[in-house]
């Protein structure tokens, strides 16, 4: 069966960014092959001009295509508070300059050197890693100084501090209530080696961020 043609009903399918609008003329159930938005003020989206693109009910199916398609391509939007979002940044983009410091000594020329000069222009300048690997570093001191203006050391501290109170003050609460005392030797010591654990253990839950 034609790969353009419903196995259901034996009309044509969709093609992404087609307009596929019903054709008035034509062969029965024919649809509008041009290009997504053509003629309109949102082309690669929607409907082309000849079938309706340019009226507002057309922009707002656009909208509403366009929204949908990104959702599917970028997932839901995650919630997440501004000090986490600096944080994360911070790390990802120190990642990525790992990541491209790795790639850059692994491509060598004949003679086993890096390749940090492209010669194949008119005009050699830095081959395309070397002028990434700029680009992100410079991107990393904005992250960091957007970071270090807003404080974010500080709150994760006050975080971390404020988890280890928490989870101290239910160790606390459960020793007592099984009638030892929170002082002695020897529960000091079996929490002192759980809490060791504990902090040793990669897949911990967060609080407040904090892993």
């Amino acid at each position: 069966m034609n790969s353009n043609t419903s196995e259901d009903d034996g009309l044509p399918a969709p093609i992404p960014g087609r307009c596929n609008a019903q054709k008035r003329q034509g062969p029965a159930g024919g649809l509008c092959r041009e290009w997504a938005g053509k003629g309109t003020d949102h082309v690669g989206t929607g409907r082309c001009r000849r079938h309706g693109g340019c009226a507002p009910t057309g922009r707002r199916a656009a909208v509403r295509e366009y929204v949908t398609d990104q959702h599917r391509r970028f997932g839901q939007p995650v919630a997440v508070t501004p000090t986490v979002a600096l944080r994360d940044e911070v790390g990802r983009t120190v990642g990525l300059i790992a990541t491209i410091e790795a790639e850059i000594d692994r491509i060598v020329d004949e003679t086993g050197r890096p390749i940090l000069v492209d010669t194949s222009g008119l005009h050699p300048g830095p081959a395309p890693l070397v002028a990434l690997h700029h680009a992100e570093r410079r991107h990393l001191v904005q992250a960091a100084k957007a970071a270090v203006d807003a404080g974010v050391e500080v709150v994760m501290a006050d975080l971390q501090e404020a988890y280890q109170d928490r989870a101290l003050g239910v160790v606390e609460a459960v020793v007592v209530e099984l009638g030892h005392d929170p002082g002695s030797p020897m529960v000091v010591e079996a929490i002192g080696r759980a809490l060791a654990r504990f902090a040793g253990d990669e897949n911990r839950p967060a609080i407040g961020g904090v892993a």
